[in-house]
């Protein structure tokens, strides 16, 4: 193949590692120019960047290839810090970064955890760098939830194993309140939905069933344009995606979502033009883990979302 391509994996690539499943796309390339493909962020996974030639493919991914390199992953100068105190921190996390390191990505050299940083690694070297000005420890930070890497937006870091095992109990218990915005094709009804989702609904993506986890998202729709809609969800359960999913079964699915297009065996195109998940945690409010007085913080859209936006509400 020349130029970009895009292939959603069927049986025949199912279970292949990327760079297999390159080589079946693409036979008259030799192994040495697809790892440079991949070393050089010509290849993604699911609207995400892959780096990893080892990375097994399942059912209904979609990977493309594309001529133009994708832009780096966001560092240091990206996470943007909107509240610390000595128990907990809060930061506005940008597109494209992971929460945490992958099981597989534990044994990854410096050099290549350096190419594809997680929020995590961040933080800690943030704080690290503030503490050798200071007192030299290590830094502590507590993974209380998380948000799927193209997703921006709000999330909280506890700082001490107390402040640990309080939030993770408000998350667990449903009392921690989180707020996303979302773009979406077609316009929804609001709502309150409630399923079950499993792991493999039938094609290898996670889904609505009728036994897994419950889940619980409540929906309103806060503007309708052109085909599309801004909505305002509110997780009362924090499954895997569980948002994508929700919007993708009901038939509007996420704009610039590449894995969650709609209901299985009826996906919904995307002529949005969203260069990238149109969803964003935009409202968190908690207990404070030590005084246990209510707070809460506020992100507004990220400005390249924004933009992108404004346009789609006045395009014909």
């Amino acid at each position: 193949m020349t130029g970009d391509f895009t292939t959603t994996v069927g049986p025949d690539l199912a279970g292949k590692t990327v760079l297999a499943a390159l080589r079946q796309l693409e036979p008259g390339a030799s192994w040495s120019q697809l790892r440079g493909r991949l070393s050089s962020r010509h290849v993604l996974v699911n609207g995400v960047l892959c780096l990893e030639e080892a990375r097994r493919l399942r059912l209904g991914d979609v990977i493309a290839r594309q001529m133009r390199a994708a832009p780096p992953p966001p560092g240091a100068e990206s996470v943007k810090i909107v509240y610390r105190d000595a128990d907990l921190l809060v930061v506005d996390k940008p597109p494209g970064l992971q929460t945490e390191r992958r099981d597989e990505e534990a044994r990854w050299p410096a050099w290549r955890r350096a190419q594809r940083p997680t929020l995590d690694e961040i933080v800690r070297g943030l704080l690290q760098s503030q503490n050798r000005r200071s007192s030299g420890r290590a830094p502590y930070v507590g993974l209380v939830h998380r948000l799927d890497r193209e997703t921006s937006g709000l999330m909280v870091l506890a700082l001490n194993p107390r402040s640990e095992e309080n939030l993770i109990a408000q998350f667990r218990d449903h009392t921690a309140r989180r707020t996303y915005l979302a773009v979406v094709a077609g316009t929804p009804q609001s709502q309150t939905i409630r399923t079950r989702i499993t792991r493999d609904r039938g094609d290898g993506l996670r889904g609505n069933a009728t036994e897994g986890l419950s889940a619980v998202t409540h929906l309103t729709v806060v503007e309708s344009f052109a085909g599309y809609s801004l909505v305002r969800c509110e997780l009362e359960t924090g499954r895997t995606n569980q948002i994508r999913i929700h919007l993708a079964e009901l038939g509007h699915p996420v704009c610039g979502d590449g894995k969650y297009r709609g209901p299985l065996g009826h996906p919904v195109s995307d002529d949005s033009g969203a260069l990238r998940l149109a969803l964003h945690a935009t409202r968190l409010e908690l207990r404070h883990p030590a005084s246990g007085k209510g707070i809460g913080w506020d992100a507004p859209l990220p400005v390249e979302l924004a933009s992108w936006l404004m346009r789609l509400r006045v395009s014909p």
